[in-house]
């Protein structure tokens, strides 16, 4: 009642900078709105570009030849934690940790590409709409 009785007095001050105050506010959420819809489509472009990298490479032999070098390893890895330490209850795997860790990730992602840039899409566009 005193806001609106003040804002009537003094000619719509109030009112004016209550608008005003809140433009600023709109203003910054729509900046910050907008600086991570552009890192997300940054980061959507650089999935895409390695996706298309590893489709080219994929044409030649000596792309597979590594690629399995790389694979079966960790497939048995991952075997054996299923098979030995799940089902059979009798080991203990350690986890992976350091370079082989990250070698590990990129191997599931050149296995499952497009689920990575899905996966990563999902999550890009998950973050930019909570912030709205």
């Amino acid at each position: 009642m005193l806001v609106t009785i003040l804002n009537w007095l003094s000619g719509g001050v109030v009112t004016k900078l209550a608008e005003a105050y809140f433009r600023s506010v709109e203003r910054k959420a729509n900046s910050e709105n907008e600086r991570e819809r552009i890192k997300a489509q940054a980061e959507l472009g650089r999935i895409e570009a390695k996706s298309k990298t590893v489709q080219v490479a994929m044409a030649y032999r000596a792309f597979w030849f590594v690629w399995l070098l790389f694979t079966i390893p960790l497939g048995l890895w991952w075997g054996k934690i299923i098979i030995v330490d799940k089902l059979c209850a009798c080991g203990v795997t350690e986890p992976l940790t350091g370079q082989i860790a990250l070698w590990a990730e990129m191997i599931v992602h050149s296995v499952f590409p497009s689920g990575a840039a899905v996966g990563m899409s999902a999550a890009i566009a998950a973050a930019i709409l909570g912030r709205k």
